[in-house]
């Protein structure tokens, strides 16, 4: 009965309301707000489970989306410096 109890999920804590949403979404909207806001509910352990799990992945499309961009930056900068040289 306990490897039961193990696989089962635990609902200890409440689901986020559509108000909480409401705000979450709000806070996205500020700037610098938004990025020190994600890092407290992705790194800080007191925020609720889905809260925290939703805010290391939008860190991380950040992250991909950050690299893409320098990536494509340096690779125009690379293949058009001849035209910048002249």
């Amino acid at each position: 009965m306990e490897i039961i109890d193990q696989l089962q999920p635990h609902r200890s804590e409440a689901p986020i309301s559509i108000g909480q949403w409401m705000i979450i979404t709000l806070l996205m909207f500020i700037p610098i707000v938004n990025i020190v806001m994600l890092f407290l509910w992705a790194f800080d352990g007191t925020a609720h489970p889905t809260k925290a799990n939703w805010a290391k992945a939008i860190l991380i499309w950040i992250g991909i989306i950050l690299g893409l961009c320098i990536f494509f930056w340096t690779a125009y900068i690379v293949l058009n410096l001849p035209a910048i040289i002249k």
